[in-house]
This record gives structure tokens, C-alpha cells and sequence, in this order.
């Protein structure tokens, strides 16, 4: 009889909202259980089970699925472009901006009756932001989402401080409008590809980002109740340790452990032509009290957690991430925060893109790999992409190797254990996958964008520094074990002072310090 009675007791508790709640307030976080409608008990308490398994599920990420979303003139993909903006807002998705020549603002509507959606396209009101791409859009809460910087120009030019904020109408029409904001207090450098997160539902953090010039680190925090820039350093400016200026990188936040947290990025001023990437995660500590006196918790201290596995000068190091999960840590990969505890990194870097899974757990500070299923989308870079109810969805981006940009919706189930469906697009029952990007496809690709590559990041460099910079990638280049003869010798003759630039040639011509016209190289792109 007692364990009847404790039979009926358990089955009665499973039955209860408050039951569920209890468990996502000890695992999860309150955002993950805000999205409960206020419904009879039953209802809401199925919807808090079904939110609780899903995070769990999310939250150890042990395995997950790609979901190819079907291509018909119903689903109306928005149209291909990359380095564009995604947010959540409320039960909507929201896909906007990006290289292309689409002003418009993409929604799909997250609730379902029964019938598939689709993306519904809006021509906002108000004052619209200028073309913009590789610029940031965070959701302030279910209706509006703040868009910050970007460049306004092509060839990665005319980098902007722009703020700019997008509110959805909660009605049926789902119609929106823009609004120009004007901030107060000494802006931070312009940027693009940079990451912006929100603390305490407030204060935007932006970490790092891309200018003409270069990558850089500086960080800078936007109060979005007075929209006022914080004028005190984020961190000590001279502190060392510290990382490199990057963009394309993620950052999340870990309030539990009281940081932020930065994953991978890239060099360089473009995307393809410039600079390396990186694999580093670093932590951003808070200072004392930062919950409660956020103003006042500055300066935040920098900690290395994992090194860059990319850089190759010390032979001795042991490396924890094959050449093909690198690259979900590369320049403009997709991130996001998925529970608690845990990270997902997919696709990113472009030599070549890629379509690899990685997780990170933030309890651990350790890299999760999850077994991997479905068809494999198209590699990808620089495409957009959010976190909603277990679901990562991604539109867009370049592929190198396809040479275009992309218009597809591809989901990624974080729970497929649990056999659910998206409900809002329709699920190709049976597609076709891309390969997966082999190791040796990463050191192919490496190998051959290499003379590019390097031969713009020796332009870029003022003339004093590029005898220094040359023979530093020529030691690279041999500790790698796949030395390009031409690209050494180009490499060596610019580290001796024998190799002539297009930019250098007018102002070296009277220059004794060339040996005679006939052993000059001339080097350009």
C-alpha cells in the first residue's frame, strides 16, 4: 500500500506545474521557462516538462541533428545574403540586414496551430538604418532588439557606431518600424563583426570587432535604458594577459561563474583575403558585486582558458582539437548559449567553411562533442543564427566552397532524443547532405588561400614592419611542414630587404639599400 501510495503521489506531482518549475529553477536559467503561458495547471504543466527536458537534453549536448527545411515557394526563404542580423523576439524570429540589397525585415511566427509557417517579409516604418552588414542585433526583450554597428560600404569599409532599435508590433500584423537612436557619452571605435551581449537585461557589452585598419579588442558598454556609453575602461588597458584584436567571434554570457566568455575569431581587415584564425577561449572576470553594482565593478580582468591550436610555433604543445573542430571556432562561425551550462559552436573560418559541430561546457571549461546526425547542410561562414526552445537556427552566409552566398533555413535539434518537430517550417523528410569537412580538407584549404593571404598581410603592414612580419611567417611556414616554395622565397627576400612592394616602388627608387634592379622581386596582389 505504501508504495501505491507513493506511485500516486509521484504520478499526481508530474501532473503539477510548480513540480516542473522547481526542477528549471535549480537546472536552468529564468529565461527558459518565461515563455510558460498562464493556462489551467495541466497545460502549464506540460509545457514546463516538455522546457525541462529540452534543456536537460541541451544542456548535456550529447548528440544533435541537422534538419534541412524544405524549398518551396511556400516557406519563402528570405533572400541569400550574409554577415546579416537573427534575434528571438517573444514567439518570432526575426532576420534582417546583411550584404545584400534587401531592406526589408524577415519574421517567422514560433507559435503553431497545427500548420506549418513560414517567413512572412515586412517593410519596416520609421527611420530605416543604412546599409549595413557584419553589424550586431540583440533582443532588449519581446518586442524590440537593438542593432549596433557594422560597416556601411563595400570592401569592408566605413565602419560605423550606428544604434539603431527595431520594434514588433505584438499584434497579428506583426508590422515593424525603426527608430535611430542618439547615445550619449564618448562613442567607441567603430566597428563591425564584433559581439554585443546583454547583462542584466540592460547593459550591452561589446567585445572586440573589425575596422579598416584592423582587428582589435577594445571593449565598451552601452546602457540601453538612458543609451549612454560608459566612459570608465572595461578592463585595465595595460593589463597582461589580454587577447588579440579579433572579429567574428562569440561571446556569451556565465553569469553563475561571474563572466564572460569569448570563443575563437580571426584577424586581418576582410574575411578571406587577410589575417589567421584563432581557437582561444578566453574569460572576462566581473569585478566584486557586479550584480548589484554594475557601474562600479570595473575594471573586469582577462584569463586565457584555452590557447590558439592554430598558432604552430611551439612544436611541444599538445593539441585538443582536430584541424576540422578548429574551425567552429574560426572568424564568424555560428555561437550561442544553449543552457546553462553549455555552448554550441557549428560551421565558421573560410579556408574552407565548414559544417562541424562542437560544444562547450561552461561548468567544466572543456570541449563536448556530440555524436552527429541528419543531413549535412552546405559549409558555410558569416551566416546568421539563434537559440529557440532547443532548436539553433541558421539562415544564409557565404560558402567558398560553393563561391556564393546562401538563401537556405537549416535548423540544428539540440534535443533529438526527445523526437520532436519545429512545427513552424517544414522538415525535408528526405535530403541529400553535404559531405563533412575532413581534416585534410581544412590543411588543403589552409595550404592554398596561405600566399594570399599572407601576401595581403604583409601590404596592409606599414613598410617599417614588414621585414619583422615576413620573416615571423616564413619560421610559420616551415614549422608547419608544408613549405610553398615560391611563398618562401617571396617570404625570405621580403625578410632580407630584396623584395619590392607596389607601394614601395615610387619612394625606393633612389634607395641604395636595394641591390640593383636586376635582383629586385616586384610583389603585389
Amino acid at each position: 500500500m505504501t508504495v501505491v501510495k507513493l506511485n500516486k503521489t509521484w504520478n499526481t506531482l508530474g501532473t503539477t506545474e510548480c513540480f516542473w518549475r522547481d526542477f528549471l529553477r535549480r537546472d536552468a536559467e529564468p529565461s527558459d521557462f518565461q515563455s510558460i503561458d498562464d493556462e489551467e495547471e495541466a497545460v502549464k504543466a506540460k509545457a514546463a516538462k516538455k522546457i525541462f527536458l529540452t534543456h536537460s537534453h541541451a544542456n548535456l549536448l550529447s548528440s544533435v541533428k541537422w534538419c534541412a527545411v524544405q524549398r518551396n515557394p511556400f516557406t519563402r526563404h528570405p533572400p541569400s545574403r550574409e554577415g546579416h542580423l537573427m534575434c528571438v523576439l517573444g514567439d518570432r524570429v526575426v532576420c534582417t540586414g546583411g550584404y545584400c540589397d534587401d531592406e526589408r525585415v524577415h519574421i517567422l511566427n514560433l507559435k503553431s496551430d497545427g500548420e506549418p509557417k513560414r517567413w512572412h517579409a515586412f517593410s519596416p516604418r520609421g527611420q530605416r538604418p543604412q546599409f549595413v552588414y557584419g553589424a550586431t542585433l540583440t533582443a532588449l526583450d519581446d518586442t524590440r532588439a537593438v542593432q549596433f554597428g557594422g560597416f556601411r560600404a563595400g570592401g569592408y569599409s566605413a565602419e560605423c557606431v550606428d544604434v539603431c532599435l527595431l520594434t514588433i508590433d505584438t499584434g497579428d500584423n506583426n508590422s515593424c518600424r525603426w527608430e535611430r537612436v542618439s547615445t550619449q557619452g564618448p562613442p567607441p571605435r567603430p566597428r563591425a563583426y564584433t559581439s554585443a551581449t546583454l547583462i542584466h537585461n540592460r547593459y550591452l557589452v561589446l567585445i572586440g570587432g573589425m575596422g579598416m585598419h584592423g582587428s582589435f579588442i577594445g571593449e565598451a558598454v552601452l546602457d540601453t535604458h538612458t543609451w549612454t556609453w560608459h566612459s570608465s575602461p572595461v578592463s585595465d588597458p595595460t593589463a597582461d594577459p589580454k587577447p588579440s584584436g579579433r572579429h567574428g567571434h562569440t561571446t556569451v554570457l556565465d553569469g553563475i561563474r561571474n563572466r564572460l566568455v569569448t570563443f575563437g575569431g580571426g584577424s586581418g581587415t576582410d574575411l578571406l583575403r587577410s589575417g589567421v584564425d584563432n581557437t582561444e577561449v578566453w574569460e572576462l572576470k566581473f569585478g566584486d558585486n557586479w550584480e548589484n553594482n554594475f557601474a562600479d565593478s570595473f575594471p573586469w580582468e582577462w584569463q586565457r582558458l584555452h590557447r590558439d591550436e592554430n598558432d604552430i610555433s611551439d612544436p611541444n604543445q599538445v593539441s585538443t582539437l582536430t584541424p576540422s573542430e578548429t574551425l567552429c571556432l574560426g572568424r564568424c562561425h555560428v555561437g550561442a548559449k544553449v543552457s546553462r551550462d553549455t555552448v554550441v559552436l557549428a560551421c565558421g573560418s573560410g579556408h574552407p567553411t565548414n559544417n562541424g559541430v562542437l560544444g562547450y561546457s561552461l561548468k567544466s571549461d572543456t570541449f563536448l562533442r556530440p555524436d552527429i546526425s541528419g543531413p549535412l547542410p552546405v559549409p558555410r561562414f558569416t551566416a546568421a543564427a539563434t537559440v529557440t526552445g532547443g532548436w539553433l537556427v541558421i539562415h544564409g552566409g557565404y560558402s567558398t566552397q560553393d563561391g556564393g552566398t546562401l538563401e537556405d533555413t537549416v535548423l540544428l535539434d539540440l534535443a533529438p532524443g526527445l523526437k520532436r518537430s519545429f512545427g513552424t517550417l517544414p522538415i525535408a523528410t528526405s535530403s541529400i547532405g553535404h559531405h563533412p569537412i575532413r581534416d585534410e580538407d581544412v590543411d588543403r584549404g589552409r595550404r592554398e588561400s596561405a600566399p594570399n593571404r599572407m601576401i595581403g598581410e604583409l601590404m596592409e603592414a606599414p613598410t617599417r614592419d614588414r621585414r619583422a612580419l615576413a620573416s615571423q611567417m616564413l619560421e610559420r611556414l616551415q614549422a608547419s611542414g608544408h613549405l610553398d616554395g615560391r611563398l618562401a622565397t617571396i617570404l625570405a627576400m621580403v625578410a632580407n630587404g630584396t623584395a619590392v612592394f607596389g607601394d614601395e616602388e615610387d619612394s625606393n627608387d633612389d634607395d641604395d639599400d636595394y641591390v640593383e634592379e636586376d635582383d629586385e622581386l616586384s610583389v603585389g596582389l
